[in-house]
């Protein structure tokens, strides 16, 4: 839920996996025993299940203002990826922040302190 509005930002979470390649086997089990607790806890969310042969495990948060996230779950356990779908379902749908721009290194440290209001007066 997003503290700024009080409403749900994620709208759906695709769950993407291969019912026979062995890197899909945390995800199986994952769909056997999460995907339903899931569908309890978030009955908001829309959770749709897909098999793909040949494709990697992966899990796709899609949001309210139209952005998408797509993790990859391949060889990881049942339990890890559900920490990445709740982690999905519990973000705004943002964009991520690059902090471009130079880092400042110095040899010395500052003795400035804290800035205040009354700092320059």
């Amino acid at each position: 839920m997003d503290a700024r509005t009080g409403i749900w930002a994620a709208k759906k979470l695709l769950v993407s996996f291969s019912k026979n390649a062995p890197t899909s086997i945390g995800m199986r089990a994952f769909v056997d025993k999460f995907v339903p607790k899931l569908r309890e806890r978030y009955p908001h969310l829309e959770i749709e299940v897909q098999e793909k042969n040949t494709r990697y495990p992966h899990l796709v948060g899609y949001y309210a203002n139209g952005r998408e996230k797509p993790i990859g779950v391949k060889k990881l356990e049942a339990p890890e990826i559900m920490n990445y779908a709740e982690l999905l379902i519990e973000q705004w749908g943002g964009m991520n922040v690059n902090h471009n721009g130079k880092r400042v290194k110095t040899k010395t440290q500052s003795v400035t302190g804290l800035w205040t209001p009354f700092t320059n007066r």
